[in-house]
């Protein structure tokens, strides 16, 4: 488990270095990036430290989702 959680924390990495060069390469000025909620604080921090603006939107579960 622990090589696990060790290595999607480096994909986080890799991820985010990947989708905001090739963001400036293309000249986008938006960009969406769609993952689990695992990958967020990872990909918070390295937009923080590159002070590049960002915005997460994560649903708010209120009830069971097995509830009918």
């Amino acid at each position: 488990m622990e090589r696990f959680y060790k290595a999607a924390l480096d994909r986080d990495q890799v991820l985010i270095e990947r989708a905001v060069e090739k963001s400036e390469a293309s000249g986008q000025k938006i960009t969406a990036i769609v993952t689990g909620g695992f990958h967020t604080p990872g990909i918070e921090k390295y937009l923080r430290e590159k002070d590049i603006s960002y915005l997460v939107v994560a649903p708010r579960i209120t009830r069971s989702i097995d509830q009918v």
